[in-house]
């Protein structure tokens, strides 16, 4: 229980982090709404960090029937935006469902690759799609982040690229729990 509470606040803290980061890549057209901000971002994020949290538990404690389908927490992103916006079509045509589809399969593949666990063909197919994700990620950020556009980056820029490599990196960690290999200890 204890793992699952920290996970819930380790993720909660997490998608706040990321709320600042959008906030500021965003300038002035950064709006917070309760439910863009709390359903969308912060809910998820304290979901996915319980999650996490709770496979971690089990983990530890010799795993538990189907626990390991929590490597797919991080989907929690993309299917609470779409319920905020009513609309999975208006998801991809928005524009706003690229950043949280992204963010999901950061999440899983970097969990993957990062594990060492599963062949090793598959572990480089996984890296490779994560490192591009993240390139992709950190051009846009470099494109939409505060500055004059397609300038030599700013320090204002360079600082949301390394805060957004570190979110990312962090989020892909966590997700490796649930494909990390189990332990007999005794509950905690």
């Amino acid at each position: 229980m204890r793992l699952t509470l920290c996970g819930a606040a380790l993720g909660l803290a997490w998608g706040a982090g990321l709320r600042v980061w959008m906030a500021v890549l965003a300038g002035d057209a950064s709006r917070y709404t309760w439910p863009g901000t709390v359903l969308g971002v912060l809910l998820p994020a304290t979901l996915v960090g319980t999650t996490l949290g709770w496979a971690e538990q089990a983990r530890r404690t010799g795993g538990r029937r189907g626990w390991r389908w929590t490597a797919l927490a991080p989907l929690l992103f993309v299917t609470m935006l779409a319920l905020v916006l009513d609309d999975v079509l208006a998801l991809l045509r928005s524009g706003l469902g690229t950043g949280a589809i992204g963010t999901a399969l950061i999440g899983m593949l970097g969990g993957y690759a990062l594990s060492g666990r599963g062949t090793g063909w598959a572990r480089t197919a996984a890296r490779t799609a994560m490192v591009l994700l993240v390139v992709a990620a950190l051009v846009g950020t470099a494109v939409s982040g505060p500055g004059p556009r397609l300038s030599a980056p700013s320090r204002e820029q360079a600082l949301l690229a390394l805060t957004l490599l570190l979110m990312l990196g962090l989020l892909a960690w966590a997700c490796a729990i649930p494909h990390l290999p189990v332990q007999r200890e005794a509950a905690l």
